[in-house]
C-alpha cells in the first residue's frame, strides 16, 4: 500500500459532460431506450473512457444533495422547520412515501449503470487502442474507479433502502427495472468479494471517489468484522496523509470547508465539488438559509455548547456556534454558507475526510478491546513511528477540546469496571464526537443504524432521533423506529 503514502485528493469536479443517455423515467428505473448507451454499443478512444467518468462525476453531484438531506433528517440532529414543505417534514417525521422527490432512486442508479458503462468500455478499448494511449496504469485508473464508485452507490443504497438490484453490465438489453432484489446483507458480501477479486489491484490508486480499501473497511465495520476492518483503517491511515493534524487545529477548522481541494489538503478524501459559474449548483445553502426549511436541532446545539476546552472555559468554540451554525432566535445550518453569498449553492458536498475516518479507527481499536488507543485517536493524538502519521494530534486535541476520561462514579462502592464498561463508554464517546465534527455533512443515520445494529438495540437509534421531537410526539416516533422496518425508504 505504499502508493498511499502520497494522497491523491479524491474530488468529485465536472469538468464537462458529453452525453451520457439521461433517463427519462415514469416508474422507479424506467428508462429510455433510445437516449443511453446499450451493451451492444462500443468504444474505440481512451478519450471515450474519460467521457464516461466525466458522466459518472455529474451523477454523482445529482445525488449529493439527497445524501445529505436523507442521512441528516432521519437523524438527531437536523429538524425540519415550520416553512418546510411536506415532503421535507415527511422525512423527518417517518413518513416518507414513494414518490417523494429526495428520494432519487433513478439518480443512485444512474450512476452504477455509468460505472458499469465504464468498466464494460474499457477492454472495448485497450482492443481497438493501436497508438498505445490506453496504458496499463492508465487502465487500472480507470477500472478502480469504475469499481469504487460503483460499489460506494450500492452501499448506499443498501443502507438507505435494506435492498437493491445489483446490475453488474451498463445497461443490459433485457432491463426491466423489475429483477429481483438482493437483501443488505447479499449486497455487502457481493461488494466485498468483489473488492476481495481485485484486492491487488485497488490497492495502488486512491482514486476520485476515494481510497477502495477504506470502502472495503467500512463494509468490513458494518458487519461487524473489526479485525478485518482495524487492519485496513490502520494500514492506510497510518501511511497517508489522512492524519488528523494541526493544518486544521483550532481557528482553522472551519478552513476544512472553504479551501480549495488540493494535493495540500490533508483532510479530505472524498467529495462532490460545485462551481456556480459553471451552472454546478445544489440547493443546501438555501435549504438552510434563505428558505430555511432545516435547522440544527437544540440537542447538537447544546452538544457543542457543553464541550470543556483545553483552558477549562465551556464551548466547543472552534466548531460550533459561528462555524457550524449561526446561532439566535432562528439558529441556522452554517456549513454550506461559510465564504459563500445568499443563493451561490456550491459548497463541496464532502462524503468522506480524515477525521471521520480516525474515528471509524477508534471503533474498530475500542471493539477490539485496544481502549488506549480508540481514546488516544479521539483525544490526543496516537504516537506511531510511522513517519506520514507523525503530527497526529487527535481529533479533540485539534479542536482544542479537553481529553475525555472514562467515567465509572455510577458503578458501586468497590465494584471494579469490566471491559464492557469501558467499551460501551468509549463507542457512546465516539459517536458523539461523530455529532460534534461531522454533524450535517451526511452519515448520520447510518451511524446510529450502525450502533444500533450492532449492540441489536433499535432504541438506540430510536431515543436519539425521539428526542429532537416536541416532548408530546417523542414515544410515537420511539414506536416507529423500535421497528427496524420503518429504518428503509420504500421502493414503491
Amino acid at each position: 500500500m505504499n502508493n498511499y503514502k502520497k494522497k491523491s485528493v479524491s474530488v468529485i469536479v465536472l469538468i464537462f459532460w458529453l452525453g451520457m443517455g439521461l433517463f427519462s423515467c415514469e416508474s422507479v428505473l424506467e428508462v429510455d431506450s433510445e437516449n443511453v448507451v446499450k451493451e451492444s454499443e462500443f468504444y474505440t478512444y481512451t478519450g471515450d473512457l474519460y467521457s464516461i467518468e466525466y458522466g459518472i462525476y455529474k451523477e454523482m453531484q445529482d445525488i449529493a444533495e439527497s445524501y445529505v438531506v436523507l442521512t441528516e433528517l432521519r437523524a438527531d440532529l437536523v429538524n425540519a422547520t415550520d416553512q418546510a414543505p411536506s415532503y421535507i417534514k415527511d422525512i423527518q417525521n417517518v413518513q416518507v412515501s414513494g414518490d417523494n422527490p429526495v428520494l432519487k432512486r433513478k439518480e443512485f442508479y444512474d450512476v452504477i449503470f455509468a460505472c458499469n458503462r465504464l468498466l464494460k468500455a474499457i477492454p472495448q478499448v485497450k482492443e481497438k487502442d493501436k497508438g498505445g494511449e490506453l496504458t496499463e496504469e492508465l487502465e487500472s485508473r480507470f477500472k478502480t474507479l469504475g469499481l469504487t464508485i460503483r460499489s460506494w452507490t450500492y452501499f448506499t443504497l443498501a443502507r438507505l433502502y435494506g435492498d437493491g438490484i445489483l446490475y453488474t453490465e451498463a445497461l443490459p438489453d433485457d432491463f426491466t427495472g423489475q429483477e429481483p432484489k438482493m437483501t443488505q446483507l447479499e449486497l455487502i458480501k457481493k461488494l466485498q468479494s468483489d473488492f476481495l477479486a481485485q484486492k491487488q489491484l485497488l490497492s495502488q490508486f486512491s482514486t476520485p471517489a476515494g481510497s477502495p480499501i477504506l470502502l472495503l473497511a467500512d463494509l468490513y465495520l458494518w458487519e461487524g468484522n473489526y479485525a478485518k476492518a482495524e487492519a485496513l483503517y490502520g494500514g492506510i491511515i497510518r501511511t497517508s496523509e489522512y492524519k488528523v493534524g494541526n493544518q486544521f487545529e483550532k481557528e482553522k477548522w472551519k478552513n476544512i470547508f472553504t479551501e480549495s481541494l488540493g494535493d495540500n489538503h490533508s483532510e479530505v478524501d472524498f467529495a462532490a465539488q460545485f462551481f456556480k459559474k459553471e451552472y454546478q449548483q445544489h440547493t443546501l445553502q438555501s435549504m438552510c438559509e434563505t428558505d430555511y426549511w432545516l435547522k440544527p436541532s437544540a440537542g447538537i446545539i447544546e452538544n457543542w455548547k457543553s464541550q470543556i476546552q483545553r483552558d477549562e472555559k465551556k464551548i466547543d468554540i472552534f466548531r460550533g456556534e459561528n462555524v457550524s451554525y449561526t446561532g439566535g432566535a432562528q439558529p441556522k445550518i452554517n456549513k454550506y454558507s461559510l465564504k459563500k453569498k445568499p443563493g451561490d449553492n456550491d459548497a463541496t458536498i464532502i462524503f468522506t475526510r480524515g477525521a471521520g475516518l480516525h474515528l471509524k479507527w477508534a471503533e474498530t481499536l475500542n471493539r477490539l478491546g485496544k481502549f488506549e488507543a480508540a481514546l488516544a485517536l479521539l483525544n490526543g493524538g496516537y504516537e506511531t513511528e510511522t513517519p506520514l502519521f507523525v503530527g497526529n494530534i487527535g481529533i479533540r486535541r485539534r479542536a482544542g477540546l479537553k481529553d475525555l476520561t472514562l467515567d465509572f462514579s455510577y458503578l458501586p462502592e468497590g465494584a471494579v469496571a469490566a471491559p464492557q464498561d469501558s467499551l460501551i463508554q468509549i463507542e457512546n464517546a465516539i459517536i458523539n464526537e461523530r455529532a460534534l465534527e461531522l454533524a450535517f455533512e451526511g452519515g448520520r443515520w447510518f451511524d446510529l443504524m450502525r450502533i444500533a445494529k450492532r449492540r441489536d438495540d433499535p432504541s438506540f437509534l430510536a431515543d436519539k432521533v425521539a428526542a429532537k421531537f416536541p416532548e408530546a410526539e417523542q414515544e410515537a416516533i420511539k414506536t416507529l423506529l423500535k421497528d427496524e422496518k420503518n429504518w428503509y425508504l420504500p421502493w414503491e
